[in-house]
């Protein structure tokens, strides 16, 4: 894998700004791996690659992992390879992880194999794999059927076998000012094959003893390395990484759940399948910030009905809210970008804003409606004159924001979504305000819902 790194660096340095070598380190640590954080040993290992900086560089993680990838080639005597930036999973979690949960872990191993069948056919997706990591071998020792009539029990073999094979302390004896402790076991010679195990003498009563091949079954098996339980239900979990170039990790999980998830479920009646990793913490991320949403949206309303004396123009004004959302919708289908959580954020962010310009609008309603004129003259008046302020002032926080909207910079990338969000919200808002607005107020006024209007220093 070194010398892959080095030979991808010797392929994609001349893309570089000036030629600069695009690899600036490649280091490989033993006994350790950041997706294993439960064992260690000789068979672990990571190699890490240092890169040019973000802004230094034309080649992107992604372009340069997948030609890593391409360039090492499978790896016959590794059990698990992965290709991945930084630690674990990343701040937001594996892009693709499903939880099995299962008793019969063997059938958990065929859905899991199923599973990473299904990814696998989808472009872009790649090192997928389980948490099921083959264990070494053992040695099984089972009792024969009717081996209990001597008085024997499991346990008791067990404890024979261990005493023999890592011995037992016999005494302990003190001379020339130490203690010593003496230990008793089997020869080496006498226990190194499977022929020596079946003759191992056990004691099945006061003087009688039995070779263990003649009161019970010895036979290899192999087991899985660990074991993971999830709600004290063993639970395998399936991950894999998905090229952001090439495909949508958000709509590759929601596929995956809405066609492939019943249909394994329905082949494996045992198993059942959760969804984990980035759309897990994505989906409670948007559960959080809608809750919040709507205790800002209660708290809005109740200001706005303090301020308005009424629960009806707090209506009026909100529906600015609605028209943002739409403009959100629009502008990432025109820019061809994922909504995200950055762009909840933004779209929670403008909430508050687009409500400005309609509280403005109220108040000229209220103020020509408290001079005399009818609902429909004081609605058209109101946006007449708010015409230009409102424009202006949704002009001046649009080009402040375009720039960034538009940025390349990798640095900025996480801040598009959120510029977007709020330029195209706003944007709606700002046209939809200055006519439905109005032409809600008529329509309510005329069905008898139209708000009272008040002078400002009238008494309650």
């Amino acid at each position: 894998m070194v010398a892959a790194a080095w030979r991808v660096n010797d392929r994609l340095t001349p893309e570089q700004p000036e030629q600069r070598p695009l690899v600036r380190n490649v280091s490989a640590r033993f006994n350790y791996n950041a997706d294993v954080t439960d064992e260690s040993g000789p068979h672990l290992a990571t190699v890490s690659v240092d890169l040019l900086g973000i802004e230094a560089r034309s080649t992107t993680l992604d372009a340069f992992s997948k030609a890593w990838r391409e360039e090492t080639g499978p790896l016959p005597s590794a059990a698990v390879t992965k290709f991945a930036e930084g630690t674990k999973g990343g701040p937001a979690g594996n892009a693709i992880e499903v939880e099995i949960q299962c008793e019969d872990l063997d059938r958990a191993k065929e859905a899991s194999q199923r599973i990473q069948a299904w990814f696998m056919q989808n472009p872009g997706v790649f090192d997928v794999g389980d948490n099921l990591d083959p264990g070494s071998e053992q040695v099984r020792v089972r009792l024969r059927p009717g081996a209990g009539s001597h008085g024997l029990t499991g346990s008791a073999v067990a404890q024979q076998v261990r005493s023999a094979l890592t011995g037992v302390s016999v005494q302990t004896f003190y001379t020339h000012g130490e203690d010593y402790e003496l230990y008793v076991e089997l020869e080496q010679r006498g226990r190194d094959t499977m022929a020596d195990l079946e003759l191992m003498p056990i004691t099945v009563a006061p003087g009688v003893n039995m070779p263990l091949g003649s009161i019970a079954t010895i036979e290899l098996s192999s087991s899985f390395a660990r074991l993971n339980r999830r709600d004290s239900v063993r639970t395998v979990t399936v991950t894999g990484n998905v090229s952001t170039e090439e495909a949508n990790a958000s709509e590759v999980m929601s596929r995956f759940m809405a066609e492939a998830a019943p249909e394994i479920e329905r082949e494996f009646p045992e198993v059942r399948l959760a969804a984990g990793g980035a759309a897990k913490q994505s989906a409670e991320a948007l559960s959080s910030m809608l809750t919040r949403m709507m205790i800002g949206l209660f708290a809005v309303f109740a200001l706005l009905s303090l301020q308005f004396r009424s629960f009806v123009a707090p209506l009026i004004v909100m529906l600015a809210i609605p028209f943002a959302f739409v403009g959100v919708i629009w502008g990432h289908l025109l820019m061809g970008m994922p909504l995200s959580s950055q762009s909840i954020f933004g779209l929670i962010a403008i909430s508050g804003v687009v409500v400005n310009d309609s509280i403005l609008l109220m108040e000229f309603i209220n103020m020509a409606r408290v001079r005399g004129d009818s609902p429909a003259e004081a609605a058209g008046q109101a946006s007449r004159d708010r015409f230009r302020a409102v424009l202006l002032t949704s002009a001046t926080t649009i080009a402040g924001l375009f720039p960034i909207m538009f940025e390349t910079s990798r640095h900025a990338q996480s801040l598009v979504p959120v510029a977007a969000s709020i330029v195209f919200g706003l944007a709606a808002s700002t046209v939809l305000v200055l006519i439905v607005i109005p032409a809600a107020y008529a329509v309510l006024a005329d069905v008898g819902l139209a708000p009272r209007p008040f002078a400002g220093d009238e008494e309650e």
